[in-house]
Formats: structure tokens, sequence, C-alpha cells
């Protein structure tokens, strides 16, 4: 299963088309009114997968990274369990995630200041 999961996944994305103008299912902005920062991207990946780059890039511009790491991770953890190198350090997952945080915060606070969340909805 662990090797059909990277295809699954990618076909599971190319078909399923989430609403462009469907119900908001964020916890975040049903609860408290405010965009979190994985807002759109969902959606994004879905068209990502389906080649419409542009309207993916609108939903949630770190689409296209969030897609790059999940590919490089599955091949890490491929890697790893095949013994054709060691598992990554934990420092190493350290950086990226903390990475991600910053990432995410940033693209959130501009996205919130410039109005780009408007076209989620």
């Amino acid at each position: 299963m662990f090797w059909l999961a990277p295809a699954m996944l990618a076909t599971l994305f190319a078909a399923w088309q989430p609403g462009d103008d469907g119900v908001v299912i964020c916890p975040t902005k049903r609860l408290c009114g405010v965009w979190c920062p994985g807002c759109g991207m969902t959606r994004a990946v879905s068209h990502l997968l389906r080649g419409d780059w542009s309207t993916a890039f609108v939903y949630h511009p770190l689409a296209p990274i969030a897609v790059a790491e999940v590919v490089v991770g599955w091949v890490v953890v491929a890697g790893a369990k095949i013994g054709w190198w060691s598992r990554p350090s934990n420092r190493t997952i350290l950086a990226v995630l903390i990475f991600n945080v910053v990432a995410l915060t940033l693209v959130w606070v501009l996205r919130l200041n410039n109005g780009s969340f408007d076209d989620l909805r």
C-alpha cells in the first residue's frame, strides 16, 4: 500500500474537483471568521494536478511547493525503506518544518493584507 499511496493521492486530487464556489469547510474560517494559512490549498492542489497552474496559484501560491515536498518526502522515505540512504536527521526535518511555518505565515499575512482571500469565496 505504501508504494501505491502517491499514485492514489494524485489520482484523487486530479479526479476530484472541489467546487470553486462550494461550501467553506475550514474550521478557522467557520468559527473565527478568518481565513487560515492553508485555506485554498485543497483546491489549489486539485487544479495543479490537472495542469491549471494559474488557477492553482490564485487559490494558494504555495501549492507547487507543497506538492514538491510531498513527492520529495515520499521518495526520501521510500529510499530509506529500501536502504538506498539513511533516514533524514531530526535536524533536517525540523528545518523543513520551520521553513513551512515561516512560509505559510508570510504568505498568509500577505494574503490577508492584499485581499487575495476574496478569490476563495
